[in-house]
């Protein structure tokens, strides 16, 4: 039975969250688009381009002594014809290589172009909130 494009949505980023866990970077940039833009949680601004995404996904990786723990929550996924998007809550935990652990929730949304039968992310985007009156991110908020 073929899936849906929604199907074939969630498939994909059931798969990138499962290349998070692994730290397998070549399976996360699989269904990127090489000219793929990327908003992360760090500078800078933007990452411009796989090569980019690819390098930023090495040193996220690297940046973690263990497993990266993931967790996608309330993920809604819209399509129409070749554009899809989809966003979700995401929880990242683990211990960070300097010893301090991670346990986080993050807005993400991902938006997608369908060329020759495959979803392509062309556009990924990453946030944390922040405390209006410090300025500073509250990483201590849950779903």
């Amino acid at each position: 039975m073929k899936q849906t494009d929604a199907e074939a949505i969630k498939t994909l980023i059931e798969s990138r969250a499962q290349a998070v866990r692994d730290k397998d970077v070549e399976s996360l940039m699989a269904q990127l688009d090489s000219s793929a833009i990327s908003f992360d949680v760090v500078g800078p601004l933007r990452f411009s381009g796989a090569d980019a995404a690819r390098g930023r996904a090495r040193e996220w990786f690297a940046s973690f002594a263990g497993p990266i723990e993931i967790e996608i929550r309330d993920l809604q996924i819209e399509v129409a014809a070749n554009i899809g998007y989809c966003h979700s809550l995401t929880r990242i935990g683990g211990t960070l290589a300097v010893g301090m652990k991670v346990d986080m929730w993050v807005r993400s949304t991902v938006c997608l172009v369908k060329r020759d039968e495959q979803w392509a992310i062309v556009h990924q985007h990453t946030s944390v909130p922040f405390e209006a009156r410090s300025g500073k991110a509250a990483l201590d908020l849950k779903p």
